[in-house]
């Protein structure tokens, strides 16, 4: 998911933090623009004639994820939402098994290996109640993130996805005005991993929160196996701007949408449960949205 900064070489000379991880290096560092330029934007959908849709991803020859294991950290109020902790483990741990996911099986790295799941949360999760307050920057999704690391809440997995899941109360910096999620790199010990920050989707959406929370960690986690490292899977809109392959159907959700009695929506069945989320593109050759 694209995320614009204005303060480019501010976010590539971040200092290391004193507990040994590096600042993140968000995929979008070569491509950052100011939210009035024109180009697309996060909050609208792609259409077949939109920059982020033409543009053609090419293998850049770096890391796919073949199959990641989720490192979840709740991070702010989430004491009454096990409902929603519930389900959105049940959609990781089960959409390998899905169609949808079988368009992400079609990338492969230099080597010949594809990405293949499988996708599973490790347990247990973890929570985080406001150390870095309600009010985050992007360092500050870097420490809630270390700190689990150094309390020795989660392994040190260069393979993994370290994924934190803020509530509805907490604000992160561009969140609800350029990005609703993003996914990026850091550097703990030595070692470089893979991270996604996704906000409760009713701090931004008029959607149901756990419907706009799931569609966005559904779009990151499909370019985190893709393109964990900014150069494996990419390509670059007329506009300039770096496109993965979930910017090409971002907010596309297809014919095959059903409405419940309540009106509510789905689209994709996992193991028993419906859900509501983009479709995912394979984007190489003229294909846009499955």
């Amino acid at each position: 998911m694209r995320f614009f900064l204005l303060l480019l070489a501010t976010v590539l000379t971040l200092a290391v933090l004193a507990s040994g991880s590096a600042a993140p290096r968000p995929r979008e560092a070569l491509a950052r623009r100011d939210d009035n330029e024109s180009g697309d934007n996060d909050f609208v959908p792609a259409s077949s004639n939109s920059p982020s849709a033409q543009a053609q991803l090419t293998y850049k020859g770096g890391k796919i994820l073949t199959g990641t294991v989720s490192y979840i950290t709740w991070y702010g109020n989430w004491n009454h939402s096990s409902y929603a902790q519930g389900i959105v483990t049940h959609f990781i741990n089960n959409l390998d098994s899905t169609s949808w996911f079988q368009t992400e099986t079609l990338y492969k790295d230099n080597t010949g290996a594809h990405i293949s799941g499988p996708l599973r949360v490790y347990s247990p999760s973890s929570f985080d109640h406001y150390s870095h307050g309600k009010n985050l920057t992007y360092n500050d999704h870097i420490s809630i993130i270390t700190r689990q690391l150094q309390q020795g809440s989660f392994p040190v997995d260069p393979t993994g996805l370290y994924v934190v899941f803020t509530s509805a109360d907490v604000n992160s910096k561009d969140f609800c005005t350029s990005i609703c999620g993003y996914h990026a790199s850091l550097t703990v010990v030595g070692q470089t991993m893979v991270m996604a920050v996704i906000a409760d989707g009713g701090v931004c959406n008029p959607s149901p929160g756990i419907d706009a929370l799931i569609n966005v960690f559904a779009h990151e986690v499909m370019e985190a196996m893709s393109d964990p490292f900014l150069d494996a899977w990419f390509g670059h809109s007329s506009t300039g701007d770096i496109v993965e392959n979930a910017d090409k159907c971002n907010l596309i959700f297809g014919d095959n949408v059903k409405t419940f009695s309540n009106g509510a929506k789905w689209n994709l069945e996992v193991a028993g449960e419906k859900f509501y989320v983009q479709q995912v593109s394979f984007g190489i050759d003229g294909r846009s949205n499955s």
